[in-house]
């Protein structure tokens, strides 16, 4: 029965690297080249030249930035699954221990946040 499985599991992906490589090669055939038209390989495709060099180092502020984001991006993360187990429990104990460890949890982020704004870390 495995082997059956296996042969279906293996035809599966033959078919599917066969169909990509054949829309990949009519992709290459059929599309046409305009290869006058300077403006698209340029660096910026926006229609103004470049003030300074693309290979000048960013700021530190927009890694901080993004770091911050991803830091509250993964706060959103953490909150999906506990909405599920929130509705879910039958115990209000239970429910009022979860309410509290996820405001716990809310205001770390929130003392957090504020010391980032206290500390000057957003100013720019």
């Amino acid at each position: 029965m495995s082997s059956n499985y296996n042969i279906i599991l293996f035809l599966a992906v033959f078919y599917m690297l066969l169909i990509s490589l054949i829309l990949f090669i009519l992709g290459y055939f059929l599309v046409p080249r305009n290869s006058f038209y300077i403006e698209k390989f340029s660096t910026y495709e926006c229609g103004f030249d470049p003030f300074s060099s693309p290979r000048e180092n960013a700021s530190v502020q927009f890694y901080i930035v993004s770091v911050i984001f991803l830091i509250f991006d993964v706060e959103i993360v953490f909150f999906y699954p506990l909405i599920y187990y929130f509705v879910d429990i039958e115990d209000s104990v239970s429910r009022a221990e979860v309410y509290h460890e996820v405001m716990l949890f809310l205001v770390i982020l929130t003392l957090g946040f504020i010391y980032e704004l206290e500390s000057g870390v957003l100013d720019w």
